[in-house]
């Protein structure tokens, strides 16, 4: 928000132009927008509450690897996790292991309403692994 970068406007209304319009493009499956950014045929898993937290975390892990475009779909319904936007595609940016405890770092594309409250109000946010299996339903990537 503070660099008013002018190219993610121009690359929009690009691929809703190509596309037939902004109605064209409004929501839809988050693998659509990776495979149109990278050129990759995009893939998914399931997360469920019966997920291992080391499977889901190795799982986001290869999926960021070499450049990989990472999304995170929220539940459809009331996530359990205060904060995070039912229905609503995050991106992932990193998996991280502090104090023998593992993290996933999301942004929330909106650039606010983020859980936690760090006070940047940046849409910038860390959840354990174990909040993220009840918040989050489906996780969407390409790898170049």
């Amino acid at each position: 928000r503070e660099t008013k970068e002018l190219w993610p406007l121009i690359f929009e209304k690009a691929y809703a132009s190509w596309k037939g319009g902004f109605g064209a493009i409004e929501g839809g499956m988050s693998a659509t927008a990776l495979e149109a950014l990278t050129g990759a045929k995009p893939g998914f898993f399931p997360v469920t509450t019966e997920s291992k937290p080391e499977a889901v975390a190795a799982q986001l892990k290869d999926a960021l690897s070499n450049g990989g475009a990472v999304v995170a779909l929220s539940k459809p319904w009331e996530p359990s996790v205060r904060g995070v936007v039912a229905d609503h595609a995050y991106t992932v940016l990193g998996v991280e292991q502090r104090d023998g405890e593992t993290f996933v770092k999301l942004r929330n594309p909106w650039g606010e309403r983020e859980p936690g409250h760090d006070g940047r109000d940046d849409g910038i946010f860390e959840l354990p692994v174990s909040k993220f299996l009840g918040a989050f339903a489906t996780v969407e990537y390409a790898r170049p």
